[in-house]
């Protein structure tokens, strides 16, 4: 059986791989240290996925903009890494 859920909890992290806060970096101070992430795989016929992205914490519009542009950064990453 193929993977169809992958959860995760995302964080930012210095280049050692230390967790570190989004404040540390420049960020807005709201922003959450970890934010769990659900992602969901639909087949859509022979070598086709589409994935559906769940994000759990966003405090405001704004930060759920910033994170939909930086999740969407690494699905680019992802997929071109996958060609």
């Amino acid at each position: 059986m193929a993977l169809q859920r992958l959860e995760f909890v995302q964080n930012f992290a210095d280049q050692d791989g230390n967790t570190i806060t989004p404040a540390g970096i420049g960020l807005p101070p709201e922003l959450l240290r970890d934010v769990r992430h659900l992602v969901i795989f639909h087949s859509l016929g022979e070598y086709r996925t589409e994935p559906t992205v769940t994000e759990y914490g966003s405090v405001s519009d704004q930060l759920l903009e910033l994170s939909k542009a930086g999740l969407e950064q690494v699905l680019d990453k992802l997929a071109t890494s996958l060609q």
